[in-house]
């Protein structure tokens, strides 16, 4: 069996797909407009805090409470009841689309591009 060639058709869609990625992929992890932000989820609510104020936050769930600290434009989980600290262990996050997860705690602690808009501990 001869191999095939590629097409005009073909090389049009790669490229585009290609295109596509590229450009979902610089929305998705470069900071447009403002400051990141810190979103904090646990007990089914979300709080928001903006990344360049330095704070400590403690947060309830099922095992109890975890104490984050938002410091130098990083954010970090200093203490955890969960039984394996894993959470902690995951370090410091500075930058849009990196996060920290505790799940035997259901606590989940993500970096977002900033939006123009100045957030302070949004709850919903």
């Amino acid at each position: 069996m001869k191999g095939k060639r590629l097409r005009l058709f073909d090389l049009a869609a790669i490229l585009l797909s290609l295109l596509f990625i590229g450009a979902l992929s610089a929305s998705v992890y470069l900071a447009r407009g403002g400051d990141p932000n810190v979103v904090l989820e646990a007990a089914g609510s979300q709080w928001i805090y903006p990344l360049k104020a330095d704070r400590r936050l403690r947060v309830e769930g099922p095992l109890g409470e975890e104490l984050i600290q938002i410091a130098n434009r990083q954010v970090f989980v200093v203490s955890s009841p969960c039984p394996n600290k894993l959470c902690i262990l995951q370090g410091k996050i500075s930058r849009p689309g990196q996060w920290i997860a505790c799940l035997p705690n259901k606590v989940f602690i993500r970096i977002e591009a900033g939006h123009s808009a100045e957030a302070d501990a949004i709850s919903s």
